[in-house]
């Protein structure tokens, strides 16, 4: 599963660097989130972005990669980051650590319930990968 993840997100990066090799680079959500005071402004500026415009552009595509990025309402640029060996590895963690997990011992974790949910599950799978069946779910 998360070496279909990563091939996935190896096609989205390639896509997202199509588009970044085309315009000037983009400023973060975030970014200018702290330099207006209002929200409506700041994702106004954000969306007004030559990067940002294509991306949105093609995500609407359905025959385009990127209408296959979960990026819907959020930051492309912080979705995307700047390194893509850190977004592989996200999308690959994203894969295996799903809402919930069963352990071997009938502990379930979980999103809700769990902190640091996501980190604790990548440890279990690493850990318990081929000693025996792990119920991802």
């Amino acid at each position: 599963m998360s070496a279909a993840a990563v091939a996935d997100g190896q096609e989205l990066w390639a896509a997202w660097q199509e588009s970044v090799r085309r315009h000037p680079a983009a400023r973060p959500l975030d970014e200018l989130r702290s330099q207006y005071p209002d929200a409506q402004q700041a994702r106004a500026a954000y969306d007004a972005q030559p990067l940002i415009r294509e991306v949105q552009g093609r995500r609407r595509n359905e025959h385009d990669v990127l209408s296959r990025a979960w990026i819907s309402g959020v930051d492309e640029v912080g979705y995307f980051g700047y390194d893509q060996q850190r977004f592989l590895d996200g999308r690959a963690q994203m894969a295996v650590t799903t809402y919930a997990l069963l352990t071997m011992d009938g502990r379930w974790l979980d999103m809700d319930q769990t902190p640091n949910y996501r980190s604790l599950a990548q440890r279990y799978l690493v850990c318990c990968a081929g000693n025996s069946p792990v119920k991802s779910v």
